[in-house]
């Protein structure tokens, strides 16, 4: 895959990632769109030296912590509206949270050429 390709992949798998918890799919599909933006923005660094896209990759761990630290909480040890995917429950907040580091992950990328 050139570096443009791998680029338009991590974009592409940001996306999906966003549409996912929009639609609230199962988390371990959220987990999944999110590693590969990961690996294909990795990918794209072992070409390409940017600086920004290695900010982006940071962001993109945020949000991979942010779904480990909220994707085992069970409802009752929160006074927090859940949303439950498949077995596993996240509070709305975190959601919304892990939506808004989604978001910026997309635009920060939308700047890499």
């Amino acid at each position: 895959m050139s570096w443009r390709d791998l680029l338009a992949k991590a974009k592409h798998e940001v996306d999906r990632a966003a549409k996912a918890v929009e639609g609230k799919a199962n988390l371990s599909l959220i987990l999944y769109h999110v590693n590969e933006s990961y690996d294909m923005l990795t990918k794209y660094l072992s070409v390409v030296e940017d600086v920004e896209a290695r900010d982006v990759l940071g962001k993109i761990e945020e949000v991979k912590r942010l779904i480990s630290q909220y994707a085992l909480m069970i409802p009752c040890q929160s006074s927090l509206p859940s949303v439950v995917f498949g077995e596993s429950s996240i509070p709305s907040i975190a959601l919304s949270m892990i939506l808004d580091k989604l978001k910026q992950v997309k635009e920060k990328l939308s700047k890499l050429r």
